[in-house]
């Protein structure tokens, strides 16, 4: 067996097991105002690297942001 037929078992175990983000932001609008939205945006991102899961941070902390956790909560309830 040649040092090409070897793969590290790091990368064996992330070929096998499901990858989860430790945490994201969602927002209704863009976050930065125009564009794809962060939901289009994130399931690329999820399909891409193998993420099934992630916590999710709602954020209201501004006058633009107010109804966001009504947002995720909507998001959540459709994945459900």
């Amino acid at each position: 067996m040649g040092q090409h037929d070897v793969v590290p078992l790091t990368q064996k175990v992330y070929e096998l097991v499901e990858a989860n983000d430790s945490h994201i932001h969602l927002f209704a609008e863009p976050y930065w105002g125009q564009g794809e939205t962060e939901e289009s945006l994130y399931g690329r991102i999820r399909a891409a690297h193998g993420i099934g899961s992630a916590l999710v941070v709602g954020f209201e902390g501004e006058q633009r942001f107010l109804g966001n956790n009504r947002h995720i909560l909507g998001l959540a309830r459709r994945e459900d």
